[in-house]
């Protein structure tokens, strides 16, 4: 038997059909929301101002300015012969 599954987008806001996904995070909290195009277009101009006075804090591991976040080891640099 076959089966089709629809996966249909409903905006959060006004219920009429949705376009994407927006992704956004505050007080440590994330959210997503689905959206037409009309009100993401909202939401992204009403941060642009909160965006632009904002530091971008990375994603993945990669801090602003394409610096790597990485963990220092505890020990510091003793040699392997040390270590035995």
């Amino acid at each position: 038997m076959a089966k089709r599954t629809i996966h249909v987008l409903v905006d959060d806001l006004d219920g009429g059909d949705a376009d994407e996904t927006v992704r956004f995070a505050i007080d440590g909290i994330q959210y997503e929301i689905d959206l037409s195009k009309k009100n993401a277009n909202k939401i992204r101009e009403v941060l642009t101002t909160y965006i632009a006075a904002g530091t971008k804090v990375g994603r993945g591991g990669v801090l602003a300015g394409g610096r790597s976040a990485t963990r220092v080891r505890a020990g510091g640099g003793a040699d392997r012969d040390q270590n035995r």
